[in-house]
C-alpha cells in the first residue's frame, strides 16, 4: 500500500488463498504490516478458539449466519462470520457444540 501524500509504504503478505473453495475456505484474514505502517514492527496475529453451545429447548437451533465480535482496548474486530465449524457441517443445530477458528491482530 502506498499513501502518496506521506510518501510511506507498508507491504501486507498473506501466503493463504481468499477463496471460499481453496484452503480453509476463509475470505477475510488479518494481516499485519512487515514493513513501514503505523507500527515500527509488525503486531501479532492472535488465533483464538472459538466454542458456541447451543441450547436445549426447542427453537434454541438457527439456520442463521452467526457473527461474534471481540472488542479490546484498541478497537473491535468488526463483525466476523462464523461460516466454518471445525466440528460439524450443519452448524448452531439445538443441543450441539461447535468449534472455530478466528485469528485477529492485537490493534483490537
Amino acid at each position: 500500500v502506498f499513501e502518496p501524500d506521506s510518501g510511506r509504504k507498508a507491504l501486507f503478505r498473506c501466503g493463504r488463498w481468499l477463496d471460499q473453495g481453496e484452503d480453509d475456505g476463509e475470505t477475510v484474514r488479518e494481516l499485519p504490516a512487515v514493513s513501514g505502517g503505523l507500527y515500527p514492527t509488525p503486531l501479532p496475529v492472535v488465533r483464538y478458539k472459538v466454542a458456541v453451545t447451543t441450547g436445549k429447548r426447542l427453537g434454541s437451533g438457527t439456520d442463521a449466519d452467526v457473527y461474534l465480535l471481540i472488542a479490546g482496548e484498541r478497537g473491535d474486530t468488526g463483525e466476523r462470520w462464523l461460516r466454518k465449524s471445525l466440528t460439524g457441517i450443519n452448524k448452531f443445530e439445538k443441543r450441539k457444540k461447535y468449534r472455530l477458528r478466528l485469528c485477529v491482530d492485537t490493534t483490537a
